[in-house]
């Protein structure tokens, strides 16, 4: 994909960073893929912004509806239990469904990540970065998946973890490798693979070097 001129709100823009799509999201992150003649810019911003005001200045800044949002990064102070993470979902929701956002039978088409920093974590749940759709005449298809953990997808069970609590390199190595699984499953859901992928983030508060090489992205 070709780079695009800096927005004015976020300090940069790149190429999409793409994982995987799944066309029909029925998840309440799910991965989104843009439509032909469309293509998924991604940017970011120089410093965290607690609302979605920064985004809807830049949308708005390029001569874009509110609806062309598809994918966010939060930034959270720290891991939430089920309970906070549930409080906090649901105000975020009501501001992508008065975005007019929300689909048929409320499902959310908003990719999203939420990642709490061991370092210089922020007062408040913040945006990192942002996704959003542009015309484009690309015959690259681009798409974005929302982040996943070592935790059942909407599981309410703590019991799911992965070796919970366990950081050995042994259980690093399995949690990467339930990661990866599942992203590899996401992608070939859709007839992708991983040579299809222009960026992988991953996350982790524990060496993962080892862990990556034991998991081959497959």
């Amino acid at each position: 994909m070709r780079n695009r001129e800096p927005p004015k709100r976020p300090s940069s823009t790149i190429p999409v960073a793409s994982t995987l799509s799944c066309l029909e999201p029925r998840r309440t992150h799910p991965e989104v893929a843009a439509r032909d003649g469309y293509e998924i810019v991604h940017a970011t911003f120089s410093r965290l912004q607690p609302g979605f005001k920064a985004i809807d200045e830049h949308l708005s800044g390029i001569n874009l509806p509110k609806i062309a949002l598809c994918g966010v990064e939060l930034r959270s102070p720290r891991p939430l239990s089920l309970k906070d993470f549930s409080a906090f979902n649901g105000s975020y929701v009501d501001v992508l469904k008065s975005w007019g956002l929300l689909l048929d039978a409320a499902v959310n088409p908003v990719a999203r990540t939420n990642v709490a920093p061991v370092l210089f974590p922020p007062p408040e749940p913040s945006f990192y970065g942002f996704s959003y759709t542009v015309r484009s005449a690309t015959p690259r298809k681009t798409f974005i998946v929302a982040g996943a953990g070592e935790f059942g997808d909407l599981s309410r069970n703590l019991t799911d973890i992965i070796r919970r609590g366990d950081t050995s390199q042994a259980a690093i190595t399995e949690k990467t490798r339930y990661v990866t699984g599942v992203m590899g499953g996401k992608l070939r859901a859709m007839g992708a693979n991983w040579p299809d992928v222009t960026t992988i983030n991953f996350y982790a508060a524990h060496e993962l070097s080892e862990a990556l090489q034991a998991s081959a992205l497959v």
